[in-house]
């Protein structure tokens, strides 16, 4: 990353092998086939419920280039904890992985209730391939943006400026602190 622009910046970086940017975009490759693939041998389209609350904080993970990145990705990492323990507790998670409960929303738009087209099987897997397996991974890649900003301010901050901003300030700890309030009350 040179030029200080970051649609320029952004798009090197997806095709810069090992650049942060483009880890996650191979990482969301992989984990849309591997849900398409999963839900699709087991009949269960809650995989993507699933990983709700981990791959965004996997995303944050990969983000990680400063001590704001790194604050980032601590608070991920709990509301990830949080959020996966309440779905484990209401059965969301059962071994084999695939196994466990599907969201009774699937059923009804398989059954063509909303949409009579998807009670056919070929338009049911462009459905869980195009929207289920894709779109919501895009999604999930999209909630960790913020973490992937800030990297790139940091980067771009050190590269145009000469300087180099590594030092969390009070916002960063006010922002926080209300973040971890807002997860204790929720």
């Amino acid at each position: 990353m040179s030029s200080c622009d970051l649609v320029e910046d952004l798009l090197e970086g997806i095709k810069e092998y090992g650049s942060p940017y483009n880890t996650a975009i191979l990482t969301c490759v992989f984990v849309i086939a591997l849900t398409f693939v999963a839900s699709t041998l087991s009949g269960n389209y809650s995989q993507v419920d699933k990983i709700w609350s981990i791959v965004p904080t996997v995303y944050a993970w990969i983000a990680v280039c400063d001590r704001r990145t790194l604050l980032m990705a601590c608070l991920s990492t709990i509301w990830a904890v949080r959020l996966t323990w309440n779905f484990h507790r209401r059965g969301g998670y059962k071994w084999p992985p695939w196994d466990g409960d599907e969201d009774y929303r699937w059923k009804h738009i398989q059954e063509g209730r909303i949409f009579t087209i998807l009670k056919h099987p070929v338009a049911w897997h462009l459905f869980n391939f195009g929207f289920i397996s894709v779109y919501q991974n895009i999604l999930l890649l999209l909630i960790s943006c913020p973490s992937f900003v800030v990297a790139y301010a940091a980067a771009s901050s050190k590269e145009c400026s000469g300087a180099s901003q590594h030092q969390l300030i009070p916002l960063d700890w006010i922002a926080a602190t209300l973040f971890l309030a807002l997860i204790v009350i929720e």
